[in-house]
């Protein structure tokens, strides 16, 4: 039997936020840090999957929560919400981290690391760091707090390089998203906050595992100081709305699966399969082929325009279909700094063609309060909601 099962395609995301919203979002604030192990007994959402792909958004979130509790017995869930938006808006901020982790991240020399080998084959000796290693690989899943503990475990306890295991992360989890993934690892590495790290405890460990597991005398005692490199900021990028009414053309892809915003245009070309220039693994691949399977069976029963299945990693077949269709821009939601928005900017240089990028409503609001730490999004959040309408 599984132990987590996630929603790729809207009306089964809609359906597990209705009975999350039921059963379990009054206790979450009280629960939430607490990992029993399964998604049965865990008082999450487990809508990460979706969110990560948009299959299911925030708004549509929030407005559904909001109809059910008011704002301050569900204050603590829209604020673990609102995370995801701020690490990506910051990244926007801060684009060279991203420049640096995908760089860094590449370390042969690591492979051959007897420290590396025993983490990876879950026999470091640590039983709960060996058992989330083990639900990571197998099952594409693990609770956020599990996640916290493992990074610090690998980074401070281990010693080994955080670029490494956010790229273990990225590569193995279902919800993998580029700007949540490095940033979280930076953070508890203690390159996010200056002067603030994250550092395992066994009695927190033993207290929210349930006693399943008690690291004691086996992590490190002080954190480990890392180095960076100056980052700096960009606070000139504009937002772009999509205001014309209707496009020639339209790309929909992996990271934007969204049906409450469908654009008017005559032809609109869907991605067929998941990127394989990115290395993900099968779990991980097969979600995204499900959720994009699923989304190309919805649209072609509620949109009239010509659709057109590309493989984007498939330059000479793009090239050939853009070409017949005489096709030099692009529009298409913006895919957030990461992997995917590298692989566009090549197809822009390959293929001759130009994209035209939109921003979401959502990001237009809170990216800019992004720059900074949370907790200035934080004090945000009331009032971008009600400017939302909420």
């Amino acid at each position: 039997m599984e132990k987590y099962s996630f929603a790729h395609n809207h009306k089964t995301a809609e359906v597990q936020l209705r009975q999350f919203s039921k059963n379990k979002l009054k206790h979450y604030g009280r629960l939430r840090n607490f990992d029993f192990g399964n998604q049965k007994e865990n008082f999450v959402s487990s809508l990460s999957p979706a969110i990560s792909r948009r299959i299911i958004n925030e708004k549509l979130i929030i407005s559904h929560i909001l109809k059910i509790f008011p704002y301050e017995k569900v204050e603590k869930f829209i604020q673990e919400i609102c995370w995801r938006t701020y690490w990506k808006g910051y990244l926007e901020h801060y684009p060279t981290i991203w420049k640096h982790y995908v760089k860094n991240s590449i370390n042969k020399h690591l492979f051959n690391h007897h420290t590396y080998k025993d983490a990876m084959l879950a026999n470091t000796g640590i039983k709960c760091f060996d058992h989330w290693i083990s639900e990571l690989l197998e099952g594409g899943y693990l609770h956020n707090h599990a996640r916290m503990w493992f990074a610090s475990i690998w980074i401070h306890t281990l010693r080994l390089p955080w670029e490494i295991g956010a790229k273990l992360f990225l590569e193995n989890l279902i919800d993998a998203d580029s700007a949540s993934n490095t940033l979280s690892w930076r953070w508890v590495a203690g390159l996010h906050t200056t002067g603030k790290t994250y550092l395992a405890n066994a009695d927190n460990i033993r207290k929210f595992t349930k006693g399943q597991f008690y690291p004691k005398n086996q992590l490190a005692k002080s954190p480990i100081n890392i180095g960076d490199s100056e980052h700096n900021m960009i606070d000139n990028f504009k937002y772009k709305k999509l205001n014309e009414v209707h496009v020639e053309c339209f790309l929909i892809h992996e990271n934007d699966l969204s049906l409450n915003r469908l654009v008017n245009c005559d032809l609109l070309l869907i991605q067929k399969s998941p990127l394989s220039t990115i290395k993900r693994s099968k779990l991980a691949n097969q979600f995204i082929s499900n959720a994009l399977n699923d989304f190309q069976n919805e649209i072609s029963r509620i949109i009239d325009a010509e659709i057109v299945f590309i493989h984007l990693d498939e330059f000479e077949s793009t090239k050939n279909i853009l070409k017949s269709k005489d096709i030099k821009l692009i529009h298409t939601s913006y895919p957030s700094i990461g992997f995917l928005n590298d692989h566009l900017n090549k197809i822009c240089k390959s293929l001759d063609v130009a994209f035209k990028f939109y921003h979401r409503e959502w990001d237009i609001k809170f990216w800019p309060h992004s720059s900074k730490g949370f907790f200035k999004l934080k004090s945000k959040i009331p009032e971008i909601l009600r400017d939302l309408n909420y």
